[in-house]
């Protein structure tokens, strides 16, 4: 199953098509970054406003909460969470 951020980045045509929307942010961008980016599940946040963009020019249905969503890490409270000491 991919993850958010994969299925998010796989609006595109193809990680080159990434690379040149993500280039408005950082012109001196590898493509090497969007290949990690995929590895790693994660889009750094300098580069959201525009892939954003970029994508809206494409045609894609991207936003910043959708960025946000894909991005958002759900997890069970600490069971190593401080206990209130007994009286």
């Amino acid at each position: 199953m991919n993850s958010p951020v994969t299925q998010l980045l796989g609006l595109w045509p193809d990680r080159k098509a990434v690379h040149e929307d993500a280039r408005a942010a950082d012109p001196d961008l590898d493509l090497i970054a969007v290949h990690r980016w995929h590895s790693r599940q994660s889009v750094p946040a300098k580069y959201w406003q525009a892939l954003i963009d970029g994508g809206k020019a494409r045609g894609l249905k991207v936003s910043a909460e959708r960025f946000v969503n894909a991005h958002a890490v759900t997890s069970s409270p600490s069971s190593t969470a401080p206990r209130s000491e007994a009286s």
